[in-house]
Formats: structure tokens, C-alpha cells, sequence
């Protein structure tokens, strides 16, 4: 997998879309939802790759622990 290939990519978790992918980083990428809530995600939680979306291994409650101010 190309990881810049997938910049602009919709990510969902177990249970629902939670964005897109907007940078892509040494070990992680970030996610942005909506303008201003960002998430930086290990590459190690990318569960599928479909070519349309990007799936993780976990569900959407346990994302905050992700989430970032940059």
C-alpha cells in the first residue's frame, strides 16, 4: 500500500465515517472531520483497504483518545 496514495481517502471505524485523511506521516496519518477536529491515528490500526475507504480496527468511542490539536 502507498500511503500517499491515500490522502483525501474517507476512513470509517467499526461503526461509522469519521472523516478523511489529510496527512500522512512517518507512523501515523491524520484524519480531519469536518473544520477543525483532527486525529492522528497509527498506520498499525488500518484493519482494510477497499481503494475507496480506509477501515480501522477500532469503534468511533474510542477515537478521542486519538484526537489532536494540530
Amino acid at each position: 500500500m502507498h500511503w500517499e496514495d491515500l490522502k483525501s481517502k474517507a476512513v470509517k471505524t467499526k461503526d461509522k465515517r469519521i472523516g478523511n485523511i489529510v496527512n500522512i506521516l512517518d507512523d501515523e496519518f491524520v484524519i480531519q472531520n469536518g473544520r477543525r477536529t483532527k486525529y492522528r491515528v497509527p498506520k498499525s490500526h488500518v484493519e482494510q483497504y477497499n481503494g475507496y475507504e480506509i477501515f480501522l480496527d477500532f469503534s468511533s468511542k474510542e477515537l478521542k483518545k486519538f484526537k489532536t490539536r494540530n
